[in-house]
């Protein structure tokens, strides 16, 4: 686990990380990975949902964070517009609000001091973006 105020995780903690997010995957047809799925049954929601949320991590935002998540959404919405509005000697809209949309994701993330841990999604995509090359 990433000790917070650390950005970087040592060559051991990464690969712990990336070994418990493999595990969440099965074979499928012809050597396909896919995400293996749990049952309903096999972990009841607890009635306490609260105090299960801050037993798994889930925090609230700072308000640099609800900015930058609110800039996320906004650059989403933004996206199919992309040409409808352009500025003069700099681009579209989209790509503005995209520029703002990710510093303020890196001050969020540095003011938060530690990234969280990449999800099974996340290990998919990196991995097929990179076999595509």
């Amino acid at each position: 686990m990433i000790e917070r105020g650390s950005l970087g995780a040592s060559f051991g903690q990464w690969r712990a990380i990336l070994q418990e997010a493999a595990q969440s995957f099965r074979l499928w047809h012809h050597g396909v990975l896919v995400p293996a799925l749990r049952r309903p049954w096999a972990s009841p929601r607890p009635r306490n949902y609260g105090a299960a949320c801050s037993l798994a991590g889930a925090q609230e935002f700072s308000r640099l964070g609800k900015l930058a998540f609110a800039c996320l959404w906004l650059l989403v919405f933004a996206i199919p517009w992309e040409d409808a509005v352009t500025i003069s000697d700099f681009g579209t809209s989209a790509r503005l609000i995209g520029m703002l949309t990710g510093g303020l994701g890196v001050l969020a993330i540095i003011e938060r001091g530690r990234v969280r841990r990449p999800a099974p999604g996340h290990i998919m995509m990196a991995y097929s973006s990179c076999s595509r090359r």
